[in-house]
């Protein structure tokens, strides 16, 4: 079987780059597939689910904006970022990094070189 070639469509297409927080059936619809054939090209191309490829986009857009942030508002983060809430910003935090939000931020700055003395 030949390797599967992206249609032109899901290259160009604008929801792959949202941050992992379009419906599944709103991106099948819009790049001309199945939902479940999505999930199949989607494993196949990325080598992880929508599901889970969009957990880490919202996370890196977390991580992103704590950069720019001494003192960041935790649930305007967590509502900006599409979480539903602080508490499920700092599960997800926690279960796919290993620390809450306030351990990242702070071995961050501790570790970065404008910080250090």
């Amino acid at each position: 079987m030949p390797p599967f070639t992206r249609p032109r469509c899901v290259r160009r297409n604008s929801s792959w780059r949202r941050g992992g927080r379009r419906p599944l059936r709103e991106v099948a619809a819009a790049v001309g597939l199945g939902e479940r054939r999505l999930q199949q090209v989607f494993r196949q191309q990325v080598g992880l689910s929508p599901r889970a490829w969009g957990r880490l986009a919202r996370l890196h857009a977390c991580v992103r904006a704590l950069r720019l942030q001494r003192a960041p508002a935790w649930a305007s983060l967590a509502l900006d970022g599409g979480f539903y809430d602080q508490s499920h910003l700092v599960n997800e935090f926690q279960a796919l990094c290993g620390l809450t939000p306030t351990e990242f931020l702070g071995r961050a700055i501790s570790g970065s070189s404008k910080t250090a003395g």
